[in-house]
């Protein structure tokens, strides 16, 4: 598989999704309208006294999301992509009202924000 072009500049939307480590901000770029072609995670500093982001799970995220992208950018469907991640759970879980269930974990977060705004 040839890996597509990075244009110079990309459209993107970034939900704030709580998680039992902190804040998490997850960047989804599109080339195309509802066709997601690049998905950034960050964390922010931990609310609520829930568990804090490590720099070992920050940089395990970013890992995560890069080859999410790479996979995109390499034609495989970015649902088939995220689907791997959903139900994967940690012991720091929290409610979510949005999405009204448990998030799981950092991981299952990246699912729900990349279901939610898929097909935007």
């Amino acid at each position: 598989m040839r890996k597509k072009v990075r244009p110079d500049t990309l459209r993107s939307i970034t939900p704030k999704i709580q998680t039992g480590h902190g804040l998490l901000y997850l960047t989804i770029s599109y080339k195309v309208k509802g066709k997601p072609f690049e998905i950034i995670a960050n964390f922010g500093k931990p609310t609520h006294g829930e568990g804090k982001a490590t720099p070992c799970l920050k940089a395990w995220a970013e890992g995560l999301t890069r080859v999410i992208s790479a996979g995109i950018q390499h034609g495989v469907p970015a649902e088939v992509l995220i689907e791997e991640l959903k139900g994967l759970s940690c012991e720091h879980q929290v409610a979510d009202p949005h999405y009204q269930t448990f998030i799981k974990s950092p991981v299952e977060a990246i699912y729900h924000a990349v279901k939610e705004f898929h097909n935007v």
